[in-house]
């Protein structure tokens, strides 16, 4: 199946590079991407011409995005259509799991899940629900269109059969376009399939939420979507089912009405005469099936665009976030600099110290060095968002100022990555903790798409100062989270994942160091177990959702509540808590039950029972916390 995405833009700039990537990154390519350049007067033509075959970009007169989707569907050659925003998303499965829905169900309309996606912190994007009400059982495809439920552009994989059947965008219309074409389609024999995998995500800027209800309330607002539900109406009374769908023709007339400013009183008097002229009772009917779920999904490819790196000078950005920690912080410093990889810049994000961490380092005489102080203390996730924003390079690269780099470590994994699939947005490597007393390895060992396990555990040890990351992650997902109070960089790495897949090479080229000398706050962030069962906390309550999909949300609940008990006293009640709750999601985990009242004893008496019963029987249900560096 040939699919063909349409993208209507008109100055997004901002947005298009990451719309088009989220498009490449497909387990299954499209077959073309259309950009309708609708008159913008900044860089989207341009950016979008960059990435060369499958887009393809035309330029037109501003005429609205209606007239651009049009005259994209005029140049698309595909068996079927999609219409995507320059600002939207979609997850890397989705292109599949819509095409094998319409391969299973020809002729008709294919769905993805979708969720809003929204900033929040001033520079982290992140899903929420869909902002419609859910979906009544008993309703078919029209009566819940009808009732506000509905799936924007960028979920909607269209037959085009089904597409011609709709008739097309309506160019006239001023908002509701897509409801207007999707409600014609329906009325005229169109029906919908929901995938179970993909997902799409509509972004939400900020402040859109006024700009959108406000254009719904202008005078043109309201009279389009008077315009839309007459059409619809007049259709339904052709066929004689107006009776059907009078109740909620009748709703969606007094939604209308009621976000009708006063002052536009013929048009509150339009919406009462359609009220008075729907039929008072609606014909009895049968029970609705409900939406059809549909599991088919093409066969990924193997098969990649390649995404060159583009060739800038620099071509890795390194930037390294310290506070108080001149001594360290200038060794950190010197392991960057002595790199075999020449072509880089080093920015160190100093974090307001109050030693001589400046002073020190503007001693080094290498013009590839840049120091950014900030002016009061932020944290290392502020400290890194500063070191992203003054970053250059299409490659990007962190080093915790207590952590070392082999010389060869940017010369690896830049070849690796220039080697690896465009879908790949991170690629680390080994580590090694070079405390006094140990020296133990933690060798890579996730690669390919790992969002679903990342929910549980992180695999990826060792980032950020093991990592290599294409810029466009952070395009796409935005910086790293400063309301945590720790694990903040596990939550970016499971922001990146949903949207990218990672490799490795397997060298360890990273070295951890966990003495004294490198614990300026007394305890680094990963150890501190208050802040950290406390970013747990709030990580469960962002992923939930996603947890609960994955079937992996008990697991996560009772490593948290392990942790927790490491605290003592009543922070083990709490972690009890955690381990019902867990119960209460997957009641038919034995394990759980057997941890409930382990939980509670102290962590000696605890250890002694669990290393009894794992040499005896269950190793694997009574295994201990990850001990690791990086045990998030």
């Amino acid at each position: 199946m040939r699919v063909s995405v349409i993208m209507p833009c008109y100055n997004a700039a901002d947005w298009i590079g990451v719309a088009l990537r989220s498009l490449l990154n497909q387990t299954v390519l499209p077959h073309e991407i259309i950009v309708v350049d609708d008159g913008s007067d900044d860089e989207s033509a341009e950016i979008a011409e960059s990435f060369g075959a499958p887009v393809r970009v035309l330029r037109v007169p501003n005429g609205g995005a209606a007239r651009a989707r049009k005259t994209g569907v005029a140049e698309a050659s595909g068996d079927a259509l999609m219409f995507m925003d320059a600002d939207d998303l979609i997850a890397p499965d989705s292109l599949a799991a819509l095409a094998g829905c319409l391969s299973a169900h020809p002729g008709q309309i294919a769905l993805t899940p979708w969720y809003r996606y929204e900033q929040v912190n001033g520079a982290v994007w992140l899903p929420r629900p869909a902002s419609c009400p859910p979906r009544r059982p008993e309703h078919d495809d029209l009566q819940a269109w009808l009732s506000g439920w509905y799936h924007p552009p960028c979920a909607v994989l269209w037959s085009r059969a089904a597409y011609e059947r709709s008739g097309g965008w309506d160019e006239d219309l001023a908002v509701n376009q897509d409801g207007d074409i999707m409600m014609r389609g329906l009325v005229r024999g169109n029906r919908l399939v929901l995938t179970r995998t993909g997902a799409a995500f509509y972004r939400r800027l900020p402040g859109e939420t006024a700009t959108v209800s406000g254009g719904r309330s202008t005078r043109k607002g309201v009279q389009s979507r008077l315009r839309v539900l007459d059409r619809i109406t007049g259709m339904l009374e052709e066929e004689h089912r107006t009776p059907f769908y009078a109740n909620e023709l009748r709703l969606a007339y007094k939604d209308v009405k009621d976000s009708c400013p006063s002052e536009f009183g013929d048009l509150r008097t339009w919406a009462d005469g359609a009220l008075y002229a729907l039929p008072r009772r609606r014909a009895a009917k049968a029970r609705s099936a409900g939406l059809p779920i549909c599991d088919q999904t093409i066969r990924p490819s193997a098969d990649t665009l390649p995404r060159p790196i583009l060739a800038t000078s620099p071509a890795v950005s390194v930037v390294i976030p310290t506070w108080n920690r001149a001594e360290i912080a200038l060794r950190a410093v010197n392991s960057v600099l002595e790199q075999s990889f020449r072509d880089l810049e080093l920015i160190v994000v100093d974090d307001a110290s109050t030693d001589d961490t400046v002073e020190r380092l503007r001693a080094v005489t290498d013009t590839r060095l840049r120091i950014v102080r900030q002016s009061v203390n932020q944290g290392v996730a502020a400290a890194r968002n500063r070191g992203l924003a003054e970053a250059r390079a299409p490659l990007v690269a962190f080093l915790d100022s207590d952590d070392l780099w082999r010389p060869d470590k940017l010369e690896r994994q830049v070849a690796a990555m220039q080697a690896a699939s465009p879908r790949v947005g991170i690629l680390y490597c080994g580590i090694e903790n070079r405390a006094p007393d140990t020296r133990d390895r933690w060798p890579p060992v996730a690669r390919g798409p790992v969002f679903e396990a990342m929910l549980e555990k992180n695999l990826l040890h060792g980032l950020p100062s093991t990592g290599l990351f294409r810029r466009e992650v952070f395009d796409m997902v935005g910086g790293f989270d400063t309301s945590f109070p720790a694990i903040e960089d596990f939550e970016m790495w499971l922001r990146i994942t949903r949207f990218w897949e990672v490799d490795f090479v397997p060298e360890t080229l990273a070295s951890y160091y966990d003495g004294k000398d490198t614990d300026t706050a007394g305890l680094r962030r990963s150890r501190n177990l208050v802040a950290n069962n406390a970013a747990r906390d709030m990580f469960h309550q962002r992923y939930a959702r996603d947890m609960r999909a994955a079937s992996v949300e008990h697991e996560f609940l009772l490593e948290s509540a392990r942790r927790r008990a490491e605290e003592g006293g009543l922070a083990r009640w709490r972690a009890a808590r955690s381990v019902l709750k867990a119960i209460r999601y997957r009641p038919q985990a034995s394990k759980l039950y057997a941890w409930l009242p382990l939980i509670l004893m102290k962590p000696q008496l605890r250890d002694r029972i669990v290393d009894r019963i794992r040499a005896l029987r269950h190793p694997a249900a009574f295994e201990r916390p990850d001990k690791s560096a990086d045990a998030n």
